[in-house]
């Protein structure tokens, strides 16, 4: 009796979306029949309603996206109010009017500035990829508005600033639309992010059938509003809206020679259309190209910023790559062999030590190699412990590491020696348990009283020192525990 009532209970929840959603389609679909007052009961009943899901997804929101959901919650409280007092049955004196037309256009600036938000924050790792689906879509909706919309909005004698602010809506908007649709790119498998460009887009087709001015152009624009808020409710209702605080995974930022080609035909579109228009002594508008520079040249600019970021990232990581070791990301040999050239072609002072791992080929042949890797670079991390900043470590060999001291005194090099002893005693942790290894160390000390003057002098006396201490211990492979840190005298 209880699985069944349970049972019951889940049915009737999964019906009830069903229900609202086919209830909103057929009021839409049946929307052209309506007499005025219907529509207009219609309508302000789609835009309060709305805010019931919006408020319930705000309660609900998952950390990261707080201010766009408050901007969309805001937006759509406003949008209600101002549709409510629109359509309400008494006559509104002009400044009311005015008022609430306004109110119509900020309602609409802040709805794209939520859905703006969700693009960056979800987009953020592929900015370079959503700024070029951007451009090409904001280039598609001057041709709109030039094609479809001008042409509407002269016949209907629309003032200037009404003009301006469609103009500006309508580009962003299908900005906003081309980075969205990246995104779904990215995720086709979100059916929030579908529902979310699905309410845009029914937005974008309301403002372009009205626009136009034709017989049905109201009546279809507002069957898209009417399908906005419908696509709307559902995609904040839906438990996907949660994935869109998460960014995207970054994807290779591919440039090729087909989006270069895309892009130019988007940012010569415009301008074409434009100068056919005024060829063919059709209405143009001087306002509309101010702000489609105004959109489209910081977005170049931006893409232009990315792609240089990203050109100096590769070249910072190019010559990582090439001076240092790629497993342990000291120095490698050469860079090293070079830093060392040009500190004693100076004439400084310095040290040299050679510390040799012992029996490190014995653990790799007793151990898989990935333990002797990740030997290697907890070596060179606690090496790295032992100097100070403006010294230098280098991967030399296999298992050979190299240590520089630069103007170092007597105290920096017993106390760099005596860290290098202490650090190595400790035991090293591999998924086959603790290791132990030893190390052979040698240091030569380039200075006023034995100056070197060559690189491989000063490696191969630094070597003969840690050959001459290794013969020297009572084993052939001394514990370390069992060395006295000293200068070796190779001369």
């Amino acid at each position: 009796m209880r699985w069944s009532a349970v049972s019951d209970a889940r049915s009737e929840h999964r019906v009830t979306p069903i229900v609202a959603v086919a209830g909103s389609i057929a009021l839409v679909a049946a929307y052209p029949l309506m007499p005025v007052i219907g529509k207009d009961i219609t309508f302000a009943g789609f835009a309060a309603l709305v805010v019931i899901p919006v408020l319930f997804g705000y309660l609900r929101r998952a950390p990261g996206l707080t201010a766009q959901w408050l901007l969309l919650l805001a937006a759509m409280i406003v949008g209600a109010v101002a549709n409510f007092v629109e359509r309400a049955p008494f006559a509104m004196p002009a400044w009311q009017s005015t008022a609430v037309g306004t109110a119509k256009g900020i309602v609409n600036f802040i709805l794209l500035a939520a859905a703006i938000g969700v693009v960056f924050h979800r987009g953020r790792n592929n900015l370079g990829s959503l700024i070029d689906a951007a451009l090409v879509a904001v280039a598609f909706g001057g041709l709109l508005w030039n094609v479809v919309v001008l042409p509407g909005t002269a016949a209907a004698t629309i003032t200037p600033g009404a003009q301006v602010m469609l103009a500006i809506i309508l580009m962003v908007l299908a900005g906003t639309l081309g980075a969205l649709l990246q995104l779904l790119a990215n995720d086709p498998g979100n059916r929030a992010l579908g529902l979310l460009f699905a309410a845009l887009a029914l937005k974008l087709v309301g403002y372009v059938t009205i626009a136009a001015s034709t017989q049905w152009g109201p009546t279809l624009g507002m069957m898209a509003y009417l399908g906005g808020y419908v696509a709307l409710g559902l995609a904040v209702l839906n438990p996907a809206i949660h994935r869109l605080a998460e960014p995207v995974p970054p994807r290779p930022d591919r440039l090729g020679p087909a989006r270069l080609a895309l892009l130019s035909a988007a940012l010569l579109a415009v301008p074409i259309a434009v100068g056919l228009r005024q060829m063919t002594d059709q209405p143009v508008s001087g306002t509309f190209l101010i702000i489609a520079a105004i959109l489209t040249v910081p977005l170049v600019m931006v893409r232009i910023g990315l792609l240089a970021a990203e050109l100096h990232r590769s070249e910072r990581t190019l010559r990582h790559l090439a001076s240092h070791d790629p497993l342990t990301s000291v120095l490698n040999r050469r860079e090293f062999t070079n830093l060392l050239e040009a500190e004693l072609a100076q004439g400084r002072d310095c040290a040299l030590i050679f510390c040799d791992l012992n029996p490190f080929k014995q653990l790799n042949e007793r151990y898989v190699h990935l333990v002797g890797d990740q030997l290697l670079v907890e070596v060179a991390e606690r090496l790295r412990a032992c100097v100070r900043d403006d010294d230098l470590i280098s991967r030399f060999g296999g298992d050979e590491f190299l240590l520089l001291l630069r103007a170092p005194t007597g105290d920096d090099l017993m106390r760099a020696e005596t860290c290098i002893v202490d650090a190595l005693a400790q035991p090293f942790h591999s998924s086959g348990g603790p290791v132990h290894i030893t190390a052979s160390i040698g240091a030569i000390v380039s200075d006023a009283d034995s100056r070197y003057t060559t690189v491989e002098q000063l490696v191969s006396h630094a070597d003969a020192a840690m050959y001459a201490r290794k013969r020297r211990s009572a084993t052939p492979s001394p514990a370390v525990s069992q060395w006295t840190p000293a200068v070796a005298d190779a001369n």
